[in-house]
């Protein structure tokens, strides 16, 4: 059997090396998941994805006249980002000025989240904390990632959504947090990237078992936040893909069949890359469809 010689092939082959780094794909937590050795939790609605803002900082120090001096400004403001794949962000301060005491604390936590009907839990897999109570003096730090169990709810859509965050055992507490200003469509994580493979004339009689990629431009297949994919097997050389839940920025689309099973795109391996123009690989932003990519053979000259 002939196989496609080094060309556009090689150059597919090269550019998926250096992107995955030697990562292996796998089924992910549902068609079109995520990196299944990074961050990955429940799919969330799209409702509830994108960034939230809580609470405000005074930035006015008020003048306490029983001390004649100025109080600092007292407040809570977080920020919470939330991912299509189900991870998320929180970062946020809070100030808390009593007389001439004024205490502060910093936190900063990603993690995953796990979402089961109205119950919404943050697990972070990375947290730090850092403040002071009355002094700088008396500073502390915390690292130990705790889970916050909330229950949830949006209402209203748009810039004008509020998510309540509230606690399980008391519904009459709820924090409310609003999208960022200047937001016109909150919660848009892009879509989906859809098309068609066909396989190589003189590539074989099936597609196999084969992985379809959507790397990111900016870093890759080694930005486990972002890298999307979808698998199956199929014993035709045609197969219709969807890879689900893609954030709307560029993207370029991979297939490949690792069928010497060394868990590494090398020579020898079913390959193929969108392009346009039949030389150069292509990029898409979704929601985008109509991606047909041509799988081959590839061998070096």
């Amino acid at each position: 059997m002939q196989k496609a010689t080094l060309g556009l092939a090689a150059l597919i082959l090269s550019a998926i090396l250096a992107a995955c780094g030697g990562v292996t794909p796998g089924p992910g937590p549902g068609p079109g998941g995520g990196n299944p050795d990074g961050p990955v939790g429940d799919a969330l609605p799209a409702e509830l994805r994108g960034e939230w803002h809580y609470g405000y900082i005074s930035p006015i120090q008020y003048y306490d006249s029983t001390s004649n001096q100025y109080a600092e400004a007292s407040g809570t403001s977080m920020i919470l980002k939330l991912g299509a794949n189900g991870t998320f962000e929180r970062s946020g301060i809070t100030v808390i000025t009593t007389g001439n005491c004024t205490s502060k604390i910093l936190l900063n936590e990603s993690g995953t989240v796990d979402l089961e009907g109205n119950i919404l839990t943050l697990i972070p897999k990375t947290s730090y904390a850092k403040g002071y109570q009355c002094s700088p003096s008396h500073s502390f730090e915390n690292r130990s990632p705790t889970n916050s169990v909330n229950t949830w709810k949006v209402t209203g859509s748009g810039a004008q959504a509020v998510l309540a965050l509230g606690k399980p055992n008391d519904p009459t507490i709820n924090d409310l947090y609003n999208r960022p200003r200047g937001t016109t469509n909150p919660g848009n994580e892009g879509g989906s990237i859809s098309g068609r493979l066909t396989l190589a004339e003189d590539s074989g009689d099936e597609l196999g078992e084969i992985v379809v990629m959507a790397c990111p431009i900016d870093g890759g297949c080694r930005n486990e936040a972002k890298w999307r994919f979808t698998q199956f097997t199929t014993g035709s050389t045609t197969a219709t893909f969807e890879i689900k839940n893609v954030p709307a920025e560029p993207y370029k689309v991979y297939a490949w069949n690792d069928l010497n099973d060394n868990k590494q795109p090398d020579v020898g391996d079913l390959i193929g890359v969108y392009t346009t123009d039949g030389k150069t690989e292509a990029v898409v932003t979704p929601p985008a469809q109509n991606i047909d990519i041509k799988v081959e053979y590839t061998k070096p000259e």
